[in-house]
């Protein structure tokens, strides 16, 4: 038996993904904190579309969840890996907790990559298998106000696009989605200013899901998902980086304008 694994599956992106997955006849493992969530969802899955939905209850930013995943992943097939589990936090560096942006860097990039390491093994040895890697328009730029998140997403997107190289020999793709502001409870956690304003300007996490799954199912590399992620993609390349860290600085902050490009989504 064949299974998706989609990581942070209880809410937003996951969740969405999740259901997706489901629709398309995918059986599922799903990981994430909030296990009653993640229950109350595999009862709905399996009673509509009559798939396995496998459960499992782990905190990924606490690297102690390695031992047990690999012995859930041990006797599993595994066709299709999403990475979404990740957090922000929006503040100067110098005021942050520092417990708390090491913790965002274990579950970001560390977590991802053990995950990423443990299931290509598998999926290189059957020669077959799909990794979608949940980035970020921030992983084009700098981000000043969300220093520790955005150096995340951009080790993200550069692994993940290595790792599609490299990989392609085993038939394996990896591909990076990138969404733009989403309305999640992402902003609210991250504690950014405006987060209502942020959500109702944002795509809806059905909608950046939706286009992670079809651009998955290509091969696609990297999934632009909102005309945020275009303009950090074009301003990477064309843009001065001491410009683009002022212009992140003051949008992360919602200061002076309300950056009206939130609301235009590429569809």
């Amino acid at each position: 038996m064949e299974y998706t694994l989609i990581t942070g599956a209880s809410s937003g992106i996951g969740l969405d993904l999740a259901k997706i997955f489901a629709k398309n006849n995918n059986n599922l493992i799903l990981i994430a904190r909030s296990i009653d969530k993640l229950n109350a969802l595999k009862q709905e899955l399996e009673e509509q579309y009559k798939i396995t939905v496998l459960t499992y209850k782990m905190d990924l930013s606490n690297l102690d969840f390695i031992d047990d995943f690999k012995k859930v992943i041990e006797d599993k097939d595994i066709l299709n890996l999403v990475n979404n589990a990740g957090y922000g936090d929006a503040r100067d560096f110098l005021d942050a907790n520092i417990d708390k942006m090491n913790n965002i860097i274990d579950l970001n990039i560390k977590a991802l990559e053990n995950i990423c390491y443990y299931v290509g093994l598998k999926m290189k040895e059957r020669k077959k298998g799909r990794i979608l890697n949940v980035g970020s328009a921030a992983s084009f730029i700098p981000g000043p106000y969300m220093a520790t998140y955005y150096a995340t997403k951009s080790y993200v997107l550069s692994f993940s696009y290595a790792l599609a190289v490299e990989l392609k020999k085993y038939n394996i793709t990896v591909s990076t989605l990138c969404p733009g502001p989403t309305k999640t409870d992402f902003a609210a956690k991250a504690e950014i200013k405006n987060a209502d304003y942020f959500n109702k300007m944002g795509q809806t996490s059905y909608h950046v899901a939706k286009k992670g799954y079809k651009k998955m199912m290509k091969g696609r590399r990297i999934i632009k998902c909102s005309l945020v992620t275009y303009l950090g993609a074009f301003g990477s390349r064309f843009l001065p980086r001491r410009l683009l860290g002022k212009i992140t600085y003051r949008a992360n902050q919602f200061k002076n304008w309300q950056f009206i490009f939130y609301w235009y989504n590429i569809k």
